[in-house]
């Protein structure tokens, strides 16, 4: 019981810099993820290579957009009809939702776990609470792996307003 309660002590003093080093180092993955991601799409200029002049890519890469879109935009309407494209856009609308309410959803319970750290450190400690601390832990992993993976598959690592 002795060692555990100088272990915890130490440890309790230590929390925020221990917390600040894990969240640092879980950004920095998804920075690292990030990273991975955008890497091939930096050095694409405007034209590829092509000898046009700015002057012919004003008018026409929006006039390719338009066409472009105004096709694309007949051919789903025709496939699917006014319905299909109003529950197409609702369910995109609710995918991009739900994206930004799992970030700030998961900001607030890092947030609250750093907050709880020293007494999750206490309960370690002390028989009876182990498993509060093994919750807090299981918990914590979960947040510390969920900021890369997030990154990863939706290309941010944490919300913008």
């Amino acid at each position: 019981m002795l060692p555990k309660l100088i272990i915890a002590t130490i440890f309790l003093t230590l929390s925020w810099n221990i917390m600040s080093f894990l969240f640092t180092a879980s950004n920095a993955a998804a920075d690292a993820v990030l990273a991975v991601i955008e890497y091939p799409f930096r050095n694409i200029n405007a034209n590829n290579g092509a000898n046009f002049t700015n002057a012919t890519l004003a008018w026409i890469i929006p006039t390719l957009l338009l066409v472009g879109g105004g096709v694309a935009a007949v051919a789903v309407v025709g496939l699917l009809g006014f319905g299909g494209v109003l529950a197409l856009l609702g369910s995109l609308l609710l995918a991009v939702f739900s994206a930004w309410v799992l970030l700030v959803a998961r900001d607030v319970v890092a947030t609250a776990l750093i907050i709880a750290s020293p007494v999750a450190i206490i309960c370690s400690a002390y028989e009876p609470f182990e498993k509060l601390f093994s919750f807090w832990k299981g918990i914590l992993i979960t947040i510390l792996i969920s900021v890369p993976a997030l990154a990863a598959v939706i290309g941010i690592k944490e919300p913008r307003c």
